[in-house]
């Protein structure tokens, strides 16, 4: 008979394991896992992968609370239970985790997100929501070798330096700074043909609600792409 263990066992004997060869464990068995049969995890030839955070309670222990601190509540009054923020990369289609790292609440993803580009690879498809929207996240993302595919918010400038045959159009994007001296170049109006001067950025292929069918049906025509939000 095989045992089954009730979740207090399973914490319990967590805790007189430790937390090394857990760790060693989830090096171990971590990373993508589907093939190129397997449903829902390769597009044109890349692997989806998508990365996102999430926030969890976590035992109300004297511990606990000095290292991840209980969040507020809406009432102002400090939360029952701390607060763990947890950022993990994942394999979409098998939901296989390629990398997780986690925190206190106070964190944003974004920082999180930094810890995980080790394991971007060539090859990858990265989708993102637009909690991940800025100009350091993009260029090392971009760096990585992995495609990109990252939803940003509707009002972000987003100029128009070079339009595509499918709809979607090639922009800049830059750092704060550069930000507000291509704001003055495009003079408030989204339609210019060249890249600023003395700015610093990258290059993104840019599609919204009118091009996702298109693009559906065709290849990404850049390694990097921003999909507009709608608000």
């Amino acid at each position: 008979m095989v045992a089954d263990p009730s979740a207090a066992a399973l914490r319990q004997a967590r805790q007189r394991l430790g937390v090394k060869p857990l760790v060693l464990l989830f090096d171990r068995l971590r990373g993508p896992v589907g093939t190129v049969a397997t449903p829902g995890v390769f597009w044109r030839g890349l692997r989806l992968v998508a990365w996102d955070g999430t926030c969890m309670e976590v035992a109300d222990s004297p511990q606990n609370v000095a290292w991840f601190r209980r969040h507020a509540a809406r009432t102002t009054r400090p939360a029952g239970f701390p607060q763990v923020r947890l950022t993990a990369l994942v394999e979409c289609g098998t939901r296989a985790l390629i990398d997780a790292v986690f925190g206190a609440q106070q964190y944003t993803e974004l920082p999180q997100a930094w810890c995980l580009l080790a394991s971007l690879r060539p090859g990858m498809l990265l989708l993102a929501d637009r909690g991940y929207d800025g100009f350091e996240a993009l260029r090392e993302a971009a760096a990585t070798g992995a495609d990109l595919l990252w939803r940003v918010p509707a009002g972000r400038l987003l100029p128009v330096i070079h339009p595509l045959p499918d709809g979607t159009h090639l922009t800049w994007i830059t750092d704060r700074r550069s930000a507000d001296r291509l704001a003055k170049v495009c003079g408030c109006v989204q339609r210019v043909r060249t890249g600023p001067p003395a700015t610093a950025g990258t290059a993104w292929s840019i599609c919204s609600a009118r091009t996702r069918a298109a693009l559906r049906a065709t290849r990404v025509p850049s390694r990097v792409a921003l999909d507009v939000a709608e608000e």
